[in-house]
């Protein structure tokens, strides 16, 4: 429209003139106006960036988001999240913003990884695996199919204490990747306490028998096998 037409063309003034404040200020009028703007986005991004305005910057990805549907939402959403968590520290508004990705779009991979994470982080773990177990569903090249059995399995052996499961996931990772090994130093540990004797040595003698395995692994891995 002619309206942000003419706040862009202010904004575009004012950032010539160096006054920042200014055309931040046009800019945002021009996305009063039209929130799906991608000219006045950019240059609001930009010149928010510029002064460190972490705050500001989520608000701008969070009523694009709103403006927003399907997988644009969400990815508006989720450019939110990474700015509160890793600028901010803000693990609260970061989870909200993943809810409100995956409202948006459901089957999105990078939403239910990422809030994966962070409810893990903060110690949901029980909602972690729901997330790690609704990734397993979508399709993945088997590296990435790989890793969410290993985090599911991580979170089942350490949080959750449900050794069958974590045992479930590992042995599916190691089908498709004999040689991960995280998941059989897990494996390991998880036979070692059901005093599974031949199942971890079997599992150590794979783990001491990887290509480059640094010397350290190896002396605590045998540790581990005569505790």
């Amino acid at each position: 429209t002619s309206a942000v037409s003419a706040w862009l063309e202010a904004g575009d003034a004012a950032e010539r003139l160096g006054e920042a404040d200014r055309a931040i200020a046009a800019f945002r009028r021009a996305l009063d106006r039209d929130p799906l703007d991608a000219r006045a986005s950019q240059r609001l991004q930009s010149l928010l960036a510029a002064r460190g305005g972490a705050s500001d910057l989520i608000t701008l990805h969070e009523n694009r988001a709103q403006a927003e549907q399907g997988d644009q939402a969400a990815a508006a959403w989720l450019e939110a999240a990474r700015i509160a968590y890793d600028q901010l520290k803000d693990t609260a508004r970061a989870l909200l913003a993943l809810d409100k990705a995956y409202e948006a779009a459901p089957r999105r991979v990078s939403v239910l990884e990422r809030r994966a994470e962070l409810r893990a982080a903060v110690g949901r773990h029980a909602e972690a695996a729901g997330d790690w177990t609704a990734r397993l569903e979508l399709p993945c090249e088997p590296s990435e199919l790989n890793h969410a059995h290993v985090s599911l399995a991580a979170l089942y052996q350490d949080h959750l204490r449900d050794a069958p499961r974590a045992v479930g996931h590992l042995n599916t990772a190691l089908a498709a990747a004999p040689e991960h090994e995280e998941a059989l130093k897990r494996l390991a540990r998880l036979h070692q306490d059901a005093q599974n004797w031949p199942a971890a040595v079997d599992a150590l003698r794979r783990l001491v028998a990887l290509p480059n395995l640094p010397a350290g692994v190896i002396a605590g891995s045998l540790a581990q096998a005569i505790e």
